[in-house]
């Protein structure tokens, strides 16, 4: 885990599906919730947290 101010980063963090589709919604990407799940089936992402709530991935 690394924290940045409020930002915190975890790698390979769980992840639900309500929040992924969340952040996709919120930056209005226009991918199929299966996708967005799917994306997340992959060995390797980085999630970022401001507080509790998922506010970005890669």
């Amino acid at each position: 885990m690394v924290e940045k101010d409020r930002i915190r980063f975890e790698i390979n963090n769980p992840v639900t599906a309500e929040e992924l589709i969340e952040v996709f919604k919120s930056v209005e990407w226009r991918k199929s919730e299966k996708n967005i799940v799917q994306a997340f089936q992959n060995p390797y992402y980085v999630t970022a947290y401001d507080g509790e709530k998922l506010v970005g991935f890669a």
